[in-house]
């Protein structure tokens, strides 16, 4: 990841709209949508009532609420309904006992780490992924914002490297980018970095206190159910606006095939185990369009010459 950053930021824009097309990028942003809606949909159905009172009071509070109503609007129905929902008996009681013994202060676990080579060769695939998933989400920010951050995309994706390493180091799993915190910045319009930086630092700091995460965990899966299905949502429509935004044009066979089969991969959550990999929808449907739109639109450009 960081050598592609390298790259990336060397070569600049060129290199990104070369092998990042809008159509590609677009792509991505939609596919990574659509894919986690398979988790926002699990929530809801474990909690119909619950999720679905979330979702009106997120919608009436972000469609008719102004000033702060409108970008507190999932936060306004995330904690109404989370405390309606513990009120109600909608978290099971060893989520409480759990909360009740935990400690308030205590140092996370760390784990050794090992160096597989065999492993290290199968996740090479899931690298282009993630570069087109930081590239996608840069694309998508770009699009909320109004304006070109192109020439930030290296620096992203090197950032991504480096969080991962230094994860690694602790046993911690790979870090990436989220498409939650997109779905929360088109709602509340919020995009200055000082909010993401203190809620970095305050989320680090939260990893510290096992009262804390105990405490999430009685977020009851209704109320997640109900975010995740605004959130993914507008996820969606974000790639839709690249597309949009850009003029792509779906008439092409290469856009409309390539792109097609792509994102039924990525809906249909295509999973092909390799080894002991398991690689799901997300990734079988960027790597198509990352990988076999250029190869095609080459193809059709050296067909007609």
């Amino acid at each position: 990841m960081i050598v592609v950053g390298i790259a990336v930021k060397a070569l600049g824009v060129r290199l990104l709209e070369s092998v990042m097309p809008p159509v590609v990028s677009g792509a991505v942003v939609i596919i990574i949508g659509l894919n986690l809606s398979h988790q926002a949909t699990s929530h809801f159905a474990r909690q119909p009532l619950l999720a679905a009172l979330t979702t009106v009071v997120i919608l009436l509070a972000g469609v008719l609420g102004r000033g702060l109503l409108n970008r507190f609007a999932i936060l306004l129905g995330f904690v109404a309904l989370w405390v309606g929902g513990l009120a109600f008996g909608a978290v099971p009681a060893e989520k409480f006992t759990a909360l009740r013994d935990a400690a308030w202060v205590g140092l996370p676990q760390v784990y050794q780490p090992e160096l597989r080579p065999s492993v290290v060769l199968l996740m090479l695939p899931v690298v282009i992924v993630l570069v087109a998933e930081v590239v996608g989400h840069v694309k998508a920010v770009a699009a909320l914002t109004g304006r070109n951050l192109d020439g930030s995309a290296g620096d992203a994706i090197i950032a991504n490297g480096l969080s991962t390493a230094l994860s690694g180091l602790g046993g911690g799993v790979g870090t990436t980018t989220y498409s939650e915190n997109i779905g929360v910045m088109a709602v509340t319009r919020v995009y200055t970095t000082a909010a993401f930086a203190f809620a970095g630092v305050f989320a680090a700091a939260l990893a510290f206190s096992p009262k804390a995460i105990a405490l999430f965990g009685t977020i009851p899966a209704g109320v997640l159910g109900g975010c995740t299905l605004v959130l993914y949502g507008l996820i969606v429509l974000i790639g839709v606006r690249i597309w949009m935004d850009r003029g792509v044009d779906l008439t092409s066979p290469v856009n409309a095939m390539v792109g097609g089969a792509a994102l039924v991969a990525g809906v249909g959550d295509l999973t092909i185990e390799i080894g002991d990999l398991s690689m799901g929808g997300m990734v079988w449907g960027s790597l198509l369009v990352v990988i076999l739109h250029p190869v095609m639109r080459w193809l059709r450009a050296a067909r007609r010459t």
